[in-house]
């Protein structure tokens, strides 16, 4: 028990340098960012799998700004059918099959999209 208070204080000490600015913004100011280029994470409160991936994401090093949108009030916006958010540049046409969804963004358009943790963990944050 001793062993796994120190490693999850030890943890916590890495990643107290390297923690990413994790903005939560709604649905609808998706495209309102003034960023060039940035990630947008659609995730759910109760979804297990979710909490894993923000948990990921504090960890690691992000060069981009990086937003969050909890998806628990946005039912209309949800699919239960393959669509591909690619091209889409308005908040109104993103459709969100699963959570966790992350959506990278360049000059007001989502260049890719990225479905699940694992594929999430793909990434490469250079």
């Amino acid at each position: 028990m001793r062993l796994i208070i120190i490693i999850l204080f030890c943890l916590n000490l890495l990643s107290c340098g390297q923690k990413n600015n994790l903005q939560e913004i709604k649905l609808e100011d998706v495209f309102n960012q003034k960023d060039e280029r940035y990630y947008v994470l659609f995730y759910m409160e109760t979804c297990p799998i979710c909490i894993d991936t923000l948990k990921y994401l504090k960890l690691i090093k992000i060069n981009d700004p990086f937003y969050l949108v909890e998806m628990s009030n946005y039912k209309d916006n949800k699919t239960s059918t393959f669509y591909t958010n690619i091209g889409v540049n308005s908040s109104f046409d993103i459709k969100i099959n699963q959570t966790p969804t992350l959506l990278q963004i360049e000059n007001k358009i989502v260049v890719n999209e990225i479905i699940g943790f694992e594929k999430i963990r793909e990434v490469s944050w250079a």
